[in-house]
């Protein structure tokens, strides 16, 4: 409301004076973050191998069908191939002294390393 100096009272449109916050749908999207180079991922190393050529063009365009790259086709199919091969890094495994018993696992695991 505006009083003015006539002693008229002149009053302002409600629907024009409340504003309604910005919601946070009216916003911009945001970009996402850019994705680890596969080169600077230390999750990923870097092998290289040899291929039939039959194999190789297959696997360009099981690539292109995903929509993803040749390494993600590779590393998805050998992981279903090597899902039954299990190791344990030593280094990262803690190291018992000679006097402490073994578990029937570390039997196992002490058996197949000897």
């Amino acid at each position: 409301m505006i009083a003015l100096n006539n002693g008229h009272v002149a009053v302002s449109d409600p629907l024009r004076s409340r504003r309604t916050p910005r919601r946070a749908a009216d916003q911009a999207p945001r970009t996402p973050p850019a994705k680890v180079a596969k080169s600077r991922d230390a999750g990923k190393a870097k092998v290289s191998f040899y291929l039939d050529a039959e194999v190789a063009k297959k696997l360009v365009v099981a690539a292109t069908i995903r929509g993803g790259d040749q390494s993600d086709v590779v590393n998805e199919i050998l992981t279903r191939a090597l899902s039954s091969v299990v190791f344990y890094d030593r280094a990262q495994t803690p190291t018992r002294t000679t006097g402490e018993p073994l578990t029937v696992t570390e039997i196992g695991e002490d058996a197949s390393t000897d």
